[in-house]
């Protein structure tokens, strides 16, 4: 299959689905914010959170809830213009499509690990 490397000689066909895998990226990129945060508490309350005072740990676990979501939102922030950024100058060119693989399957694992835990 023949990819166009220069936005001018890009399709109508490239653009469209340029446009949905971006907006798919932002979505996940938004979604994994509360799995990744619910991940992140059931692996401190199974190794460091205490039995015998529950409410120490309870606080132990919002603290680091509080201290992760702000670069994770930056995260979203950086995925969502960054992405969109990349992709308007790069439509469909092979290193744009590559991103995009490397990014559904960065969010689409996390979320994976998310529902297993």
């Amino acid at each position: 299959m023949d990819q166009p490397t220069d936005r001018g000689t890009a399709t109508a066909w490239h653009k469209v689905v340029t446009a949905l895998l971006w907006l798919a990226t932002a979505v996940l990129s938004v979604v994994i914010i509360p799995a990744t945060l619910d991940v992140v508490t059931r692996i401190y309350g199974a190794f460091w959170g205490d039995g015998a005072i529950p409410v120490r740990a309870y606080w132990g676990a919002v603290f680091i809830r509080q201290m992760v979501t702000i670069p994770l939102a930056m995260l979203a922030v950086a995925i969502t213009i960054g992405g969109a950024e990349y992709h308007l100058r790069n439509v469909g060119s092979d290193r744009s499509w590559r991103l995009f693989a490397i990014t559904l399957a960065l969010e689409i694992g996390l979320l994976m690990v998310a529902l297993t835990l």
